[in-house]
């Protein structure tokens, strides 16, 4: 973990605002409203990385992987996880699972992402115990659901 977080990302990472770009494109939210939300939903994902990331990072139901090029800045390996039948497709896809069962050791992980995924599960407290399952003792999830972007993939 670290101790102090650069709370400028322009400043500490080299080519922030590319970044934020990368990930609208791999999102595809392009209206206004839905950029500024993608805007913050970066901001706010570079703070707690700094401060929770590290390590090992689980990412599971990472779909293209559109975080990588911020989260890579924070941990030593991040392997991406979603189901076989990911609307993403399985390019950027490390391990094949679902959040229910996400094929990882257990304790194998220091910390996880779930970004945007919770909404669309029938049993989140399932996913959840999966992903308290992978983390080491001492490990962070970071979850994330959307609050001002459209509706997406349908559950």
């Amino acid at each position: 973990m670290h101790d102090k977080v650069n709370r400028n990302p322009e400043k500490a990472i080299p080519h922030f605002s590319t970044i934020v770009r990368e990930i609208q494109e791999q999102t595809g939210f392009f209206d206004p409203v839905s950029r500024l939300a993608n805007r913050i939903t970066v901001k706010a994902l570079y703070d707690l990385s700094g401060m929770y990331l590290n390590g090992v990072l689980a990412d599971i139901g990472c779909g293209k992987k559109p975080y990588a090029p911020l989260v890579r800045h924070f941990v030593g390996k991040h392997i991406g996880i979603d189901q076989p039948d990911s609307v993403h497709g399985l390019s950027s896809v490390d391990l094949v699972g679902t959040a229910y069962a996400t094929a990882l050791k257990t304790s194998s992980c220091d910390c996880a992402l779930l970004s945007a995924v919770i909404e669309h599960l029938e049993e989140p407290l399932v996913a959840l115990k999966e992903t308290f399952r992978v983390l080491r003792p001492g490990g962070y999830a970071l979850l994330g659901v959307p609050l001002l972007w459209p509706v997406h993939e349908r559950p």
